[in-house]
């Protein structure tokens, strides 16, 4: 979750890191570049946690109304209705 409070504790995090002596441990531009994205990830992951989302919250979409809703759940009903029988008269309304 990119919330305020998270963004916040990750600038900090990166603020209290000493990059100084990190990266001059060697001489190596590809070590350094190794050790370089390996901390700013582990700083990354601690202060964002994968959070798992219910799946009502991903489905709904600003312009999913009410009435869409509806519909899209008579329509289901009326589908799985004519799977059963696959009567024609079953998919109308």
């Amino acid at each position: 979750m990119y919330t305020e409070k998270n963004n916040e504790k990750f600038r900090n995090a990166l603020k209290t890191v000493n990059w100084k002596e990190i990266l001059t441990e060697t001489d190596d531009a590809n070590k350094m570049y190794e050790v370089f994205i390996d901390k700013v990830s582990r700083i990354f992951r601690e202060n964002y946690p994968e959070v798992k989302k219910s799946r009502r919250g991903t489905k709904d979409k600003n312009w999913i109304t009410k009435g869409i809703k509806v519909s899209s759940t008579k329509k289901n009903k009326l589908y799985k209705k004519w799977i059963k029988t696959r009567n024609d008269a079953d998919g109308k309304i």
